[in-house]
């Protein structure tokens, strides 16, 4: 298991996080220095770091606090509230995991190039494995053990309805080249598209509302658990930010970015995390 290293020039920060309740933070994966930065709630003040060596790319919390960074060198590393030290590792089965997140039980959903894989929380064995082709981009699980998983290259978005097991998945009606993902406490689906977010809602027919405005590139969406506010990553040469929005009214609230110690953020979850 790879010990997780912090940076000297983040020293400082990273011992100040245990001064405060890790899980009520905003925390923002760089692609450009490689952390994870701990932002507080509200003022999006940098108090804290995660360093996960390699070459991190998703990043996501679970109902404990439990933050999971996935890492191109093809791991997910698993660190507890507070800490900077990962408590266990997944790789079994991976080659590069590209994005992670988890279910209400606790289980833990990669995106590899071409696949989709499951494990049981501190279990280092794939439980269920679902090919996608060409390549899978994005996914989302909801209190029903749905998972939505998009299809790279094209307008499709798959739902495993009840979960991986059996590698069933149904096309959902509505036509949206998805990146990242995410779903509200109503079970609606809310996709980053090419220059926009959609809030899509059962039956997932067609786009309901979008949220926010100004888009060049959304990357990456997550929901605060009570759906204030949705949290966007949005990527380009030209803008590397992210976007926070009030999700009930869908009007940008504010922009992070070099002021909040920020570089190249490329995914943004908060805490505690919309996991339902």
């Amino acid at each position: 298991m790879p010990a997780a290293t912090v940076l000297p020039a983040q020293r400082s920060l990273a011992l100040r996080a245990a001064a405060y309740t890790a899980p009520r933070a905003l925390y923002v994966l760089d692609k450009a220095t490689g952390l994870v930065d701990v932002l507080k709630n509200k003022s999006y003040a940098e108090i804290g770091s995660i360093s996960d060596g390699g070459t991190p790319f998703g990043v996501a919390l679970d109902r404990s606090g439990n933050v999971y960074v996935a890492n191109t060198a093809g791991r997910i590393d698993e660190f507890p509230p507070n800490s900077n030290t990962p408590s266990f590792t997944y790789n079994a089965g991976m080659s590069s995991a590209f994005e992670v997140t988890v279910d209400n039980h606790g289980d833990v959903f990669e995106v590899d190039k071409s696949s989709i894989n499951e494990y049981y929380q501190g279990v280092n064995q794939v439980l269920y494995t679902c090919s996608i082709s060409p390549f899978p981009s994005g996914i989302a699980v909801d209190s029903n053990n749905d998972v939505f998983v998009g299809v790279g290259g094209s307008d499709q978005i798959l739902e495993f309805v009840g979960g991986l097991r059996g590698c069933n998945p149904t096309v959902l009606g509505v036509s949206i080249q998805a990146y990242g993902m995410a779903v509200d406490k109503a079970g609606n689906l809310v996709v980053c598209g090419p220059g926009t977010v959609d809030v899509i809602a059962p039956p997932y027919t067609s786009v309901t509302r979008t949220i926010g405005s100004g888009w060049v590139s959304p990357w990456t969406v997550a929901i605060s658990r009570d759906n204030k506010y949705a949290f966007v990553t949005d990527i380009n040469d030209s803008r590397e930010v992210v976007q926070v929005v009030n999700y009930q009214t869908g009007a940008n609230v504010t922009t992070l970015g070099g002021g909040n110690g920020l570089v190249q953020p490329i995914a943004a979850v908060d805490g505690p995390n919309a996991v339902y």
